[in-house]
């Protein structure tokens, strides 16, 4: 995992940053956007893009999961005349330009989910974060694209590189968000290894937000997973995590218990 944060290019400004956006903020926006039911937007007669460059700028700016620095849009999409076009986009009143840059009514309206043409600009967008995913601030952006175009299995990888034993700090509720969200809508639509990669991350990120009961919750699913399936690794593995949790929460000798069977599961 690299933790070091890509998005915002220059210093302190990150695209999911901390010191703009509490985690809390954070989370939220992004299950809003999972969870965002797709609906058409009524057109409105405002000035659309003229040129190939222009409606492909805009095109991605709508198919953004969440509004970018204009900085994040000219590290993915270098070859775009962003500096000289986006004023003229702002002039059309398409998109508005604050911190971060986001679209208009208008020009949501113009794209339609259901297009060749927004699947296209969705992929460009999975094929130019795929190149930095392993970057905290990056993961949950790319898996949000990833969700969207019902590929669950590579948004759970993706997440799960960076929450798999690693320590999130303040991405924590990030991911801890997130991870539900997938949890609840899309579980079934796994593989059974990316099943038990979703329960492995999400029931260590409800430890590390101190909810140890879920926690242990998630590991004792977990365990019947992969007890149904034969997969001894995943039975040793919740068996050490549902370990350290009882430890955290002062029940010495239960945490025992289950070292000691995770022993007779999972070869070291």
């Amino acid at each position: 995992m690299d933790n070091t944060i890509v998005a915002g290019i220059q210093g302190t400004k990150a695209f999911l940053s901390a010191n703009e956006h509490t985690p809390a903020k954070i989370a939220k926006l992004l299950r809003e956007k999972l969870y965002e039911i797709a609906g058409e937007v009524p057109m409105d007669p405002s000035p659309l893009p003229q040129t190939s460059e222009q409606r492909q700028m805009l095109g991605l700016i709508v198919t953004a999961a969440i509004p970018n620095l204009r900085e994040l849009y000219e590290k993915l999409f270098p070859s775009l005349p962003w500096i000289k076009e986006l004023p003229k986009l702002q002039a059309s009143g398409l998109i508005a330009i604050t911190e971060t840059i986001s679209p208009t009514k208008q020009a949501i309206a113009a794209f339609s989910k259901s297009s060749e043409e927004y699947q296209f600009l969705e992929d460009k967008w999975i094929n130019a974060l795929s190149t930095i995913s392993n970057h905290i601030d990056i993961a949950p952006y790319a898996a949000l694209h990833l969700i969207r175009r019902k590929r669950i299995d590579d948004a759970i990888q993706t997440l799960g590189q960076i929450a798999m034993g690693s320590d999130l700090g303040y991405w924590n509720s990030v991911y801890l968000n997130l991870l539900n969200s997938i949890f609840d809508r899309y579980l079934s639509s796994a593989s059974i290894e990316n099943q038990l990669l979703l329960l492995n991350c999400l029931g260590s990120c409800l430890a590390e937000a101190r909810q140890f009961e879920l926690a242990i919750a998630k590991f004792g699913n977990m365990q019947s997973l992969a007890k149904k399936h034969k997969l001894q690794f995943w039975v040793g593995q919740s068996l050490i995590n549902s370990g350290v949790v009882l430890f955290e929460v002062g029940n010495r000798e239960a945490a025992i218990r289950q070292y000691s069977l995770s022993k007779a599961r999972r070869p070291f």
